[in-house]
């Protein structure tokens, strides 16, 4: 699953901040471009795997230098299933 990151101050933008914080919720196995390429701050994406049930959807402290940073990690769902118009054969053409 993916999970979002918001909030990661600038001098904390790097694999291992977001590293550290997907290990909270699991092992980590990918990091978004948006991390790698930092073309953009706002929000980054880890790739983890988990046992976890329960939606993620907290706030993860993150320190540097004696100052504490919140963090917001969000759970990305998955995008919604559009009805399948196709001839093929799948799920919504059966029966």
């Amino acid at each position: 699953m993916w999970i979002t990151c918001v909030g990661v101050p600038f001098n904390l933008w790097n694999v291992t901040t977001f590293s550290d914080i997907g290990k909270v919720w699991g092992e980590v196995v990918q990091l978004g471009e948006d991390i790698l390429s930092q073309s953009s701050f706002q929000s980054g994406k880890v790739r983890i795997i988990t046992n976890r049930l329960e939606f993620i959807n907290e706030v993860s402290n993150v320190e540097c230098n004696g100052n504490i940073f919140p963090v917001r990690v969000c759970e990305e769902l998955p995008a919604a299933v559009q009805p399948c118009h196709c001839k093929s054969f799948c799920f919504d053409n059966v029966g």
